[in-house]
């Protein structure tokens, strides 16, 4: 009986001594697990403030373009103008030829003093 107490002591003791072991590697997988979840946490708030950055930034993007168009638009609305006024200018400045070749015209039919005609 002593030699089987024995070798249940030895086996309870060989027990253990893996339970010990089995616990001690099961720690350091969870620390390594709660290291590897901490990275993943950090990275992850440092991805969050990456989007947080790029939504940001495709925002002022969005408002540089409305302000581009604003003023493309401003623009043309010139141009048009611009086009209108000319078109006026001209049609203005062929009526003031014509007046003129008109006037011409008026003024050749009177003689001055001392001057031939024409």
């Amino acid at each position: 009986m002593a030699s089987r107490s024995a070798e249940a002591a030895k086996e309870t003791s060989d027990l253990i001594e893996s339970s010990v072991a089995k616990t001690r590697n099961g720690t350091k997988i969870a620390e390594k697990t709660a290291g590897a979840l901490g990275e993943i946490l950090n990275n992850a708030g440092k991805v969050s403030d990456l989007v947080k950055e790029i939504a940001s930034a495709s925002h002022e993007q969005a408002v540089g373009f409305s302000q581009v168009n604003q003023e493309l638009a401003q623009i043309d609305r010139v141009t048009q103008q611009n086009t209108v006024n000319a078109e006026e200018s001209a049609s203005a400045s062929e009526v003031l030829s014509t007046q003129a070749i008109q006037l011409q015209s008026l003024l050749n039919r009177f003689k001055l003093k001392g001057q031939t005609k024409h």
